[in-house]
């Protein structure tokens, strides 16, 4: 699991698409289904219900998306300490 995967995984889950979520990422689509779904495959359970007009979470999607904004809060937070730090 890395921190692009977790981004990608909250952008289908805020846009409720993979198509949408795709065009706000600029990855096509394709590639954007494998990469949740390798997240799926490495935490064993399955976070969306596909159906034809994109997805819904399921109860351990929504559990892992509140985890999810916290890690990337904790990340972006980091990267903004390092920015006011100034260079070196």
């Amino acid at each position: 699991m890395d921190i692009e995967q977790i981004r990608r995984f909250v952008a289908v889950a805020d846009s409720g698409s993979y198509i949408h979520a795709s065009d706000l990422l600029g990855v096509a689509q394709p590639t954007l289904s494998r990469q949740v779904r390798a997240l799926e495959v490495e935490l064993r359970t399955t976070l969306f219900h596909r159906h034809g007009r994109g997805v819904v979470l399921t109860e351990p999607g929504r559990r892992f998306l509140e985890h999810a904004r916290g890690i990337l809060h904790s990340v972006d937070a980091s990267l903004r300490a390092l920015d006011d730090g100034g260079a070196e």
